[in-house]
């Protein structure tokens, strides 16, 4: 399925993350093996995405996570969270803030009766929490055997790009509260709706 048609199948089921998503500009790089989000486009590599051309509804989930970096304003809230963990299998350096905005977001998505690859790391332990807190949580305690689920959980990549600035925070909260608006006037609110009004 192409990106386009999962944007419309997104708008269709949920006014909310629909409006986001066709506010977020696609670039198709091989510059990275699976998906990422700077402050203003989502970056994508079309051989991880066609790889679930078969699970079309997995696409779908897949551009919800992505965005969902975005209107929980995880790129700029996570500047000051700076513990890395390195992913036991390869060596690569990842961001605790990271998974744990990962872990947010995934609830967020099911809750809503979407669905993602089978491998994303959801924790029902986690439900209602903030990505701080969650980020608390997992601090100096993440088990071991956890850690490797979690990992090949996260689908997402950072590509080198430039760091996101205050204005695209800001087109973003504006963006966010414009999908909350659209998501009322056709009744359907996202579940988590209350949670967001805490950060814009």
């Amino acid at each position: 399925m192409s990106i386009e048609t999962a944007k419309i199948i997104a708008m269709k089921r949920s006014p909310f993350f629909g409006t986001l998503l066709y506010n977020l500009p696609i670039v198709r790089t091989d510059k990275i093996q699976t998906l990422g989000v700077d402050g203003s486009v989502l970056h994508v590599n079309e051989k991880f995405w066609e790889s679930y051309n078969n699970q079309p509804e997995m696409q779908v989930g897949l551009l919800m996570h992505e965005v969902g970096h975005l209107f929980l304003n995880h790129l700029w809230r996570g500047r000051k969270f700076t513990t890395i963990i390195t992913n036991p299998n390869t060596g690569e350096q990842i961001s605790l803030y990271n998974l744990a905005g990962d872990a947010v977001i995934n609830l967020m998505i099911t809750e809503e009766g979407f669905r993602l690859p089978n491998e994303a790391f959801l924790d029902e332990k986690y439900h209602g929490m903030t990505t701080e807190e969650v980020y608390q949580s997992m601090l100096g305690e993440v088990p071991k055997e956890n850690l490797r689920r979690m990992i090949k959980g996260s689908f997402c990549e950072k590509g080198g790009w430039s760091k996101p600035n205050e204005k695209e925070q800001k087109t973003w909260a504006r963006v966010t509260k414009q999908a909350l608006e659209v998501a009322k006037k056709r009744g359907n609110v996202p579940r988590f709706a209350d949670r967001l009004y805490e950060i814009l």
